[in-house]
């Protein structure tokens, strides 16, 4: 059995300067299967020829497919991998119809419409993001669930971690947090101008779709300003 397959999509044309990296962190902490750069067909190989017990995805998500779905963009293989190639969420979703699969991980923005569709196809635990998610906060959400869970063999205590992890992350030097965990496209709830805020980059909202956290999952979907020193790039494939 194979304990996780690392899929990284992550085109010329819209570079995820994380996404190696995210990867090769996470398999320090789990055993893992790194495909770079493969298509909708490839995952399909890579599911079928190996059972696979845990699967996550890095690479633009939310990307405007057929009928207006929210959907992955995989690598488009005639383009010499610098464009992307949308497929349905229903034929990925059934991808993971399989009962080795206990865990998939969708690391990219706007990915809870395509979870909760592979959540119905059986798939007992799901983590994806409700809204756009900051690049660099994503690859520390995923390496600090994935370091969790292989201490504690718990998918909601290593989900919880992870979000302590962005919560608390701070530039080196510095002792105020970088992230909070809501949606940088969400109205503001605080007053935004007040004298000396401390103002920090939305990273957006995680997801932990499972029986036991049925309904609710959607907490802290709006924030307050997120102005801040850094460039922020997120991995909603917004300029491919």
């Amino acid at each position: 059995m194979r304990p996780l397959l690392i899929f990284i999509c992550n085109p010329t044309r819209a570079r995820l300067p994380t996404a190696f990296d995210e990867a090769a962190e996470v398999s320090q902490y789990c055993p893992a299967a790194i495909v770079k750069n493969g298509t909708a067909a490839d995952l399909r190989r890579q599911l079928v020829d190996s059972p696979t017990k845990r699967f996550l995805f890095i690479g633009h998500s939310g990307l405007h497919g057929e009928r207006g779905q929210r959907t992955l963009g995989f690598t488009e293989a005639e383009s010499g991998q610098g464009a992307v190639k949308m497929v349905s969420n229903a034929d990925i979703a059934a991808l993971f119809k399989l009962e080795t699969v206990e865990l998939v991980f969708l690391n990219g923005c706007n990915s809870e419409e395509l979870g909760r569709l592979v959540r119905a196809e059986g798939v007992p635990y799901v983590v994806c993001w409700a809204s756009r998610t900051e690049d660099r906060a994503a690859r520390l959400f995923s390496a600090s669930f994935f370091h969790s869970y292989m201490r504690c063999k718990d998918y909601r205590q290593a989900f919880a971690q992870a979000k302590l992890a962005v919560k608390m992350h701070t530039k080196s030097g510095q002792d105020t947090p970088v992230y909070e965990l809501c949606d940088p496209d969400a109205p503001s709830t605080r007053v935004s101008d007040t004298p000396g805020r401390i103002k920090r980059h939305a990273a957006g909202v995680p997801l932990l779709l499972c029986d036991e956290l049925e309904g609710s999952e959607t907490d802290g979907r709006t924030c307050g300003p997120t102005d801040g020193p850094m460039d922020v790039l997120y991995r909603d494939g917004a300029y491919l």
